[in-house]
């Protein structure tokens, strides 16, 4: 006599199951694994967050870079005089007074020269790297240049400035994609706005920052 035992149906069903449930619990283990493998690779750490900080840290390191006199830096003109009897007012902290350019027939410096600005000198060479400006109103294209060359050309004008902006006006911020070093820092003007009937660059107030 045959012996009794479980359907052929409920067996094939009760294999299929358990089958179905080693599948789950191998694909739920596989994922804990990676889960964990990928948060014990430094999951807690925060590679942007770590660049925020290193960019923080080298900004708190900055401190101001003090001048020691300004003057008028025309070495294209004939005279070499561009207003340096108030040249220290753009240096004097206060914005309610200002050094200015001579005063030129067009925004080109009346087709005159390439350029004519302000050089800020301090007591020794340093790193810069921030320089602010406070300017006159209207469109003024202005390159920074930092060295220690009386020379406009071996200071970056014109190619290599440490940084430029056109059409800068008000309150401007310069900061030197690469620090640059020397003992002069030069407000270096290629066009000029229009101020009455003349054109001229205006500058209340110069800031640098970087390190000595």
């Amino acid at each position: 006599r045959a012996k009794a035992g479980v359907p052929s149906g409920l067996a094939r069903a009760l294999v299929g199951g358990l089958a179905l449930l080693v599948f789950l619990g191998v694909v739920v283990a596989a994922w804990e694994i990676g889960t964990t493998m990928s948060g014990g690779a430094g999951g807690d750490e925060d590679p942007g967050g770590q660049t925020a900080a290193g960019n923080e840290d080298e900004q708190a390191e900055l401190t101001a870079l003090e001048p020691q006199s300004a003057d008028g830096f025309d070495p294209l003109g004939d005279d070499g005089d561009e207003h340096n009897d108030i040249a220290g007012q753009a240096i004097d902290g206060q914005p309610t007074t200002a050094w200015n350019t001579q005063g030129y027939a067009t925004a080109d410096l009346g087709g005159l020269k390439s350029g004519v600005g302000l050089r800020v000198s301090l007591d020794q060479s340093a790193e810069v790297h921030e320089v602010s400006l406070n300017l006159g109103q209207g469109p003024h294209d202005v390159e920074i240049l930092v060295g220690d060359s009386e020379d406009p050309a071996a200071l970056g004008a014109g190619d290599s400035p440490a940084a430029a902006k056109s059409g800068a006006q008000g309150e401007v911020e310069f900061e030197l994609a690469e620090p640059a070093e020397g003992r002069y820092v030069v407000v270096w003007f290629t066009s000029l706005p229009q101020d009455g009937s003349r054109y001229r660059g205006i500058v209340n107030e110069v800031e640098l920052r970087g390190k000595t």
